[in-house]
């Protein structure tokens, strides 16, 4: 037993034992594993913190290397700048403006004013707005660059007209127009002139001042001002405002006529004459004929009457307008005795329209022997007749006759 014991006591020893060095051994592997994963971790460790430094290095390195390429391009663009400064200060160009049509004002900065066609020379380099005017056509405005040495010229500047539009009418209606520029008074190219017939409206009409004519046949033109503005509608209108003439005779219907044209017979009402002065003609059978004249006013009545005058009547010299004219004279037959006696008569005569004396007597002698032997004389005479109108017509005259001895 005693020795069972001790066996079991031996073997049990030998196990625990050996179970402690198993334990002991497991410890030390677990030891050592710890251990290796420290160093493990260590070299881990010392290999980031390598590589952060490295990095860390490399990133100084970098921006440092990027602060004086900084630096370098910020030298070399103030470097350029002063090339280009300095370009610009002591650098010069000249400009070229030319306008369709010329005559505009060029205004270029501060500079004073020109007309184109201009050239500006001496500009310093750079951009420039370039503001173009000229009275009757829109503003333009031109951006342009002056060059070093260069001459700088954006060719013609093609401005464009201002317009406006002009309404036309009359009364009546279809009259001729004629519409000019008001400066062309005596003179105008066919392309400034527009003409036709009213009503009518122009709706592109260049701005300015425009002389404006409404004609009518046998009419006078009427003549009107007006001035176009930008994008503005301006009218004119005109009337031909006629008058009528009534015309009446003494006796009635003779036949009136106007430079030559027959408009009818008295009594007769002529309308929508021209106003102004006018004049007709009445002529009748066995009458002389008579001129009739009056103004016309617009849209008024004119009233003219005359009284016609027989060719068959004697007419006074104050009638005519022409006096009779001696074409044959005849001296009075004096006897021996009154060649030594002074005579003196007036013969009243009437001058028929052939000329010949008719009805005559003695109106008034020195004695009667002298009066008679006048009075065959004056039978002798002939005449051109006095006339009114061109119309011989019958005359009372009367001639004086004289004697005085030698």
């Amino acid at each position: 037993m005693v020795l069972g014991a001790t066996i079991f006591f031996y073997r049990q020893f030998a196990e625990e034992k050996t179970a402690a060095l198993h334990a002991q051994a497991v410890a030390e592997q677990h030891a050592a594993a710890e251990a290796a994963a420290r160093r493990q971790a260590e070299q881990h460790l010392a290999k980031v913190e390598a590589e952060a430094r490295r990095r860390a290095e490399e990133e100084v390195t970098q921006k440092n290397a990027a602060v004086e390429a900084a630096r370098q391009q910020a030298a070399e663009e103030a470097r350029r700048r002063e090339i280009e400064t300095n370009r610009l200060l002591n650098g010069r160009g000249s400009l070229v403006i030319a306008t369709e049509p010329a005559g505009a004002t060029i205004d270029i900065g501060n500079l004073a004013p020109r007309v184109s066609p201009a050239t500006v020379s001496d500009l310093r380099l750079g951009h420039y707005t370039v503001k173009i005017s000229l009275t009757g056509y829109d503003p333009a405005n031109l951006d342009v660059e002056i060059k070093d040495n260069e001459a700088t010229a954006p060719g013609p500047i093609r401005l464009v007209r201002q317009t406006g539009s002009l309404t036309l009418a009359t009364e009546p209606a279809g009259e001729n127009y004629e519409v000019r520029p008001a400066a062309s008074r005596f003179f105008a190219a066919a392309s400034d002139l527009r003409q036709g017939k009213t009503p009518a409206t122009l709706a592109d009409l260049p701005t300015g001042e425009y002389t404006v004519i409404f004609s009518r046949e046998g009419w006078p033109n009427h003549t009107e001002n007006v001035v176009i503005e930008h994008n503005r509608a301006a009218q004119i209108s005109s009337k031909f405002s006629g008058g009528s003439v009534t015309i009446t005779s003494t006796p009635a219907g003779a036949s009136v006529t106007r430079h030559g044209l027959k408009l009818g017979v008295t009594p007769l009402t002529l309308e929508d004459v021209q106003p102004g002065e006018a004049s007709y003609t009445l002529e009748a059978q066995a009458y002389i004929p008579v001129d009739v004249t009056g103004r016309v006013e617009p849209e008024k009545t004119l009233r003219l009457d005359a009284t016609l005058i027989s060719v068959d009547r004697i007419a006074g010299t104050s009638d005519l307008d022409e006096r009779p004219v001696p074409i044959k004279t005849v001296e009075p037959i004096i006897t021996h005795y009154q060649e030594k006696t002074e005579g003196t008569a007036i013969i009243s005569l009437m001058i028929d329209r052939d000329g010949t004396p008719k009805d005559l007597k003695v109106e008034q002698a020195s004695n009667a022997q002298f009066g008679r032997r006048c009075l065959e004389a004056a039978a002798r005479w002939r005449f051109s007749p006095g006339k009114i109108k061109g119309i011989p017509v019958k005359t009372r005259v009367s001639l004086p006759f004289n004697f005085a001895p030698p």
